[in-house]
């Protein structure tokens, strides 16, 4: 059986396992200046890389899907308004008239309806356009 490739990285391994060992004893910092308890030696609070931490205040909101979202697109709250992702003035009432008068007219076109017309727009590009 041959021997085990030994790779050597370009950089010192000790002073690699030096670091990490006083950063576990918390005598080094990170190079954002993080201790390994979550203090920060530059900052009062932990940072990353790309700026200071923000330290969450208050509960936390519950998720309703348009937590991320700007607040006046969403539109306002309460019965009958946006809440329940229907447009100003659109009830819920009346939502589900126009629900039950698309079903009764047939709705969509089922799945395999519309892979059929898939199929036969490719075909019909295919016939206007064939390869050479």
């Amino acid at each position: 059986m041959p021997e085990p490739v030994q790779i050597r990285l370009p950089y010192d391994d000790d002073d690699d396992r030096d670091f990490a060992a006083k950063f576990i004893d918390g005598d080094a910092t990170d190079s954002a200046g993080n201790t390994i308890n979550g203090d920060n030696v530059r900052y009062s609070e932990p940072v990353s890389l790309i700026g200071p931490g923000v330290t969450p205040t208050g509960p936390a909101e519950p998720p309703t899907g348009c937590n991320h979202m700007n607040p006046a697109l969403i539109g306002k709250t309460g019965p009958g308004a946006r809440a329940t992702g229907l447009a100003p003035g659109y009830t819920a009432e009346a939502y589900a008239a126009d629900m039950a008068q698309w079903r009764r007219s047939g709705g969509g076109r089922s799945m395999s309806e519309q892979e059929m017309a898939i199929r036969i727009a490719k075909q019909n590009i295919g016939n206007s356009f064939p390869r050479g």
